[in-house]
């Protein structure tokens, strides 16, 4: 039964992308510009990571972070993470992991983790809504580091695609 679960769990987690997502439309693109066009006016992010005591076990803060960096400087160098800023012109961009052990024998955790960016407090067009993608995240410890790290660059990649849709989208505007 146990080896039943933690195939389960696995699967899961390779087959769910993104259990919620709020994202760009490419059916209706006026719609898309008008809610994310922040997306693509902010050079800066405030990075803020939160993890749960169950989830420090395979990734600290700091890592986590400087792996989210890398991943975004590849993908969308146009946007700068940093940590602190003196002005409000600058969007947030948070990364949460949740992880929940699933009992004391089998040594299975699963949880959620999600990338979500909001727009500066200083935007005033349009109507925005915020980006979000979580997705369900299930693995052995042995396992859960690279399940995470794998996460976060389809999360990054699927960001990217629509941080160039809108971008493309506000230049043919």
């Amino acid at each position: 039964m146990n080896k039943f679960i933690v195939i389960l769990l696995s699967l899961m987690s390779f087959n769910s992308i993104a259990g919620i997502a709020e994202r760009p439309s490419y059916t209706y693109p006026s719609i898309a510009l008008d809610r994310y066009e922040w997306i693509v006016n902010g050079d800066n992010s405030l990075i803020s990571i939160y993890l749960t005591d169950e989830a420090k076990k395979f990734i600290s803060k700091d890592e986590l972070e400087r792996y989210t960096k890398l991943k975004m400087r590849n993908f969308v160098s146009a946007i700068k993470l940093i940590n602190e800023s003196d002005k409000y012109d600058y969007n947030y961009l948070d990364i949460k992991l949740e992880l929940n052990k699933y009992n004391d024998q089998t040594r299975i955790y699963y949880g959620l983790i999600s990338l979500q960016m909001y727009p500066s407090v200083s935007w005033s067009k349009g109507s925005p809504v915020p980006y979000q993608l979580t997705s369900a995240i299930a693995g052995s410890e042995a396992q859960l580091l690279t399940f995470i790290k794998q996460d976060i660059d389809l999360m990054i990649e699927t960001f990217a695609e629509d941080y160039y849709h809108i971008s493309d989208l506000t230049e043919k505007k």
